[in-house]
């Protein structure tokens, strides 16, 4: 039956009960948690609505899990900074260093100190194949700074 003005509904009166509480504590279904998905797509939130929501979600303790998370859902190529292939000489060469390391030894004579990494082809990508862990002397040797 369709509201009408002036009719009293069902809960008119009577003390209605709290459904948060109710609901507190107990896990949604996956096939539940799918509907409530497809329900809100493509719903846009006013700006009002937005700020409420970084209101309250400012100042909210993080756990150290939740930081690590999202720590890594943004790492790499899913960072919103990477820049792929038109990174800057500087950033390609931190970038081996932060994944291929420092230690090792030098793939020219085995020295185990002062350890660079040299790029073979002068392109700069990100393939191992593509660069060579060596000492100071040679990779400046290698480079044509020192002469032999």
């Amino acid at each position: 039956m369709p509201f009408k003005k002036g009719l009293i509904g069902y809960w008119a009166g009577k003390k209605r009960p709290d459904i948060s509480a109710m609901r507190r504590g107990k896990k949604l279904s996956e096939e539940h948690k799918r509907k409530l998905s497809e329900s809100h797509k493509g719903k846009k939130l006013s700006e009002e609505h937005k700020r409420k929501i970084v209101e309250n979600l400012t100042g909210r303790p993080v756990s150290k899990e939740t930081r690590e998370k999202i720590g890594n859902a943004n790492r790499g190529i899913k960072s919103g900074s990477w820049k792929g292939n038109n990174a800057a000489y500087r950033s390609v060469h931190c970038w081996v260093v932060n994944n291929w390391g420092k230690d090792g030894e030098c793939e020219s004579c085995g020295s185990k100190e002062y350890l660079d990494w040299h790029n073979i082809d002068c392109k700069y990508s990100r393939e191992r194949k593509d660069w060579m862990r060596l000492c100071r002397k040679c990779h400046m040797t290698l480079d044509g700074r020192i002469k032999k």
